[in-house]
């Protein structure tokens, strides 16, 4: 099959993303992994640096990296000529922009003068908790505009679809699960026991202590200041617990700030970003997500496949629980007792064991082979609609 000018007999993507680190990157990332010897080769337009280990993955395709100029800090005329150089490298057979709404205008008129499939991917659900009637206006306009830019209604699940495009026919919607790396995180049951009794005695962490993760950007939208709360609760009761931050963002000085000028060391710490998650996450008993809205979070089937279960707010997607008694909600309404109990209550629960945790995850594409499948079959025009069932 010929995809491109010239002969060129390989589908060539290119994806859009604005920054670098979180679900978007991992995305993109797994998929290439998982499509390395595949007839796909993908591009990645961004601002930001990328780490080694993406550069990589992306070129070990075949594929590049192109540095976008940012608007902002030079001109919008460098910013054009920076993405509309790219499409004079190659012939694109998709564009796969992980940007919406308004702020994908420029792209996508760029973009179809040279491509004809033009897809926004929906990554999280931040627009339904949004209040006012500016915001409400403006995401109005978005839904809108993904509907008339995006070729399919795309997104990492249900919900994030619904809250970019409104309702949409299940037949017109496709989902793309948030792949994991199964040699990283479907890790031997009696490997993840021993590295998390090594991470314990690194950490100065006792048997009787119950180790709470939180990871991700420290940014609004993860509601640190919930997890601020929860560790003054831990402090003020005296409880048996400590709380670990994985990630870096626009918050971590001030959250560092807060926990010395409360003296909260003991309670709660903050690790910095990890590239190598799995080798941490055993640390942890639980996974704590209390965020004001997420899409599909990675790092809840990260977590689920290495056996860490996780508590959610209820504003995380329910299609992160597979069935595994692993996954549990509360409104960020209840008590702060509530979450420490069910946090404590999943940190003690039986994990599955791990021929388990592949079979289930494999069912609903989330191993890093049935979830390259699905989009390779997506990509190739074989099917257009797709949705996560876990317990069918």
């Amino acid at each position: 099959m010929s995809y491109g000018r010239n002969g060129e007999d390989k589908m060539r993507v290119l994806h859009i993303m604005s920054g670098f680190g979180g679900g978007i990157s991992s995305f993109i990332q797994n998929k290439a992994i998982g499509l390395l010897d595949s007839d796909i080769i993908f591009d990645v337009a961004t601002y930001d640096e990328v780490s080694p280990a993406f550069r990589n993955s992306i070129e070990q395709m075949g594929g590049t990296i192109y540095p976008l100029i940012n608007p902002k800090k030079e001109s919008w005329n460098a910013f054009v000529q920076s993405f509309d150089t790219i499409f004079h490298q190659h012939h694109y057979d998709v564009v796969h922009c992980h940007i919406v709404g308004y702020r994908a205008i420029a792209y996508y008129a760029i973009a179809k003068k040279y491509v004809s499939r033009f897809y926004i991917h929906a990554h999280d659900t931040r627009p339904m908790t949004q209040t006012g009637l500016k915001n409400h206006l403006l995401h109005w306009f978005n839904r809108r505009l993904n509907h008339y830019m995006s070729d399919v209604a795309l997104g990492c699940g249900d919900l994030a679809i619904q809250s970019h495009y409104g309702l949409v026919n299940k037949n017109h919607a496709m989902v793309l699960t948030n792949s994991i790396e199964d040699e990283r995180f479907l890790m031997d049951d009696d490997q993840r026991l021993t590295l998390r009794q090594a991470l314990r005695e690194q950490y100065h962490i006792n048997d009787s202590t119950v180790v709470i993760g939180q990871v991700g950007r420290l940014e609004k939208v993860k509601n640190l200041s919930f997890t601020l709360n929860l560790a003054r609760y831990i402090k003020e009761q005296d409880l048996p617990a400590k709380i670990f931050l994985v990630g870096n963002g626009a918050l971590k000085e001030s959250i560092q700030t807060t926990i010395e000028q409360e003296q909260l060391q003991s309670v709660i710490e903050l690790l910095g970003r990890h590239n190598q998650i799995e080798q941490l996450l055993p640390l942890f008993d639980v996974l704590l997500l209390p965020s004001f809205a997420e899409g599909l979070p990675t790092i809840a089937v990260e977590g689920q496949a290495l056996g860490v279960p996780i508590l959610t707010s209820d504003n995380v997607t329910t299609e992160a629980d597979f069935g595994l008694g692993m996954f549990q909600q509360l409104s960020l309404d209840e008590k702060m007792n509530a979450w420490y109990v069910a946090l404590e209550a999943l940190a003690h629960e039986p994990v599955p064991v791990l021929s388990r945790r592949l079979e289930v995850l494999k069912g609903v594409k989330f191993t890093e082979a049935a979830s390259a499948e699905l989009y390779q079959e997506f990509l190739l025009g074989e099917i257009n609609h797709y949705h996560i069932n876990p317990h069918s």
